[in-house]
């Protein structure tokens, strides 16, 4: 047996993207693919995260794992634009994600 072995950082990026479910990309594709017309989509989190509750995911693991923010990193890597936005101290309005070809 192979002893374990420490990761590099790519290594380490490459393991976490491995990671994530399929569902939780097929979702973002398929909520892409639904919105997609303007030249860009915008999608919360809110909205994502229940659709993927709703395929048997849980929401806590969702966020302790940043599922969410890996994903965006691999749309990123395929050619989107992608702007993400939360609230801020004493600001209130739902997390969003803005995809756009470039």
């Amino acid at each position: 047996m192979c002893p374990a072995k420490a990761l590099s950082p790519k290594e380490l990026e490459k393991f976490r993207k491995d990671s994530i479910p399929d569902i939780v990309m097929e979702t973002f594709n398929q909520m892409l693919a639904d919105c997609y017309g303007t030249g860009y989509v915008i999608i919360h989190d809110k909205d994502i995260v229940a659709a993927l509750v709703k395929k048997g995911l849980d929401r806590s693991e969702i966020y302790r794992k940043g599922w969410l923010g890996l994903a965006r990193d691999m749309y990123r890597k395929q050619g989107w634009n992608v702007y993400y936005d939360a609230p801020g101290y004493c600001e209130s309005y739902d997390a969003y994600t803005r995809f756009s070809s470039k």
